[in-house]
């Protein structure tokens, strides 16, 4: 930083250190529900007072969205007044359909947060009940909508998630398009 004194044409020269003091939180990281499910988001590091994007002031918030949505967390350092933030995305699955017509948006059936379910498996059929293709835990991709190594035609195909049966959850049916 250099200073100069106008009466006296002096001039003075001195570093000057900035810091800048963010509070530091964080949240959960990214993961998916399954479409009805319900999620709890929590603030691990951080101190309050607390502000989530859904402008509700707790530690913990419980969300239920219906597509996939970022939830932003924020907290205030009452000393120096400078607010941290953190994003947590809620991944949201079973989507009814997905175009994979190379565009880059919405290429893929979004389903690889079922990984995270132990034992869970995935099975694609046509209309007919004949399979298409299958994954499960710990590896299931999003599904691109190939079978054999060609692109499905357009139309609507059906899936059948199955859980661990440790979970007590219902196996989860519906339909999915594939839209070009």
């Amino acid at each position: 930083m250099t200073v100069s004194d106008y009466l006296s044409s002096c001039t003075y020269t001195d570093e000057l250190e900035l810091i800048v003091l963010n509070p530091e939180i964080e949240s959960n990281d990214n993961f998916g529900i399954v479409r009805g499910e319900s999620a709890t988001l929590t603030i691990t590091n951080g101190e309050p007072p607390y502000l989530w994007s859904t402008n509700e002031t707790t530690n913990d918030i419980v969300v239920s969205p219906l597509i996939t949505t970022n939830y932003v967390a924020y907290a205030l350092d009452t000393i120096t007044g400078c607010i941290g933030n953190d994003t947590v995305r809620v991944f949201v699955g079973m989507n009814e359909g997905f175009s994979p017509n190379g565009d880059g948006y919405n290429d893929t059936w979004e389903i690889s947060y079922l990984n995270q379910y132990e034992s869970s498996k995935i099975e694609i059929f046509n209309r007919w009940g004949a399979s298409l293709w299958s994954a499960s835990s710990p590896n299931i991709e999003n599904w691109n909508g190939i079978y054999n190594g060609s692109e499905l035609p357009v139309g609507t195909y059906y899936y059948i998630i199955t859980f661990d049966s440790s979970l007590n959850k219902e196996p989860l049916t519906g339909p999915v398009t594939i839209v070009r």
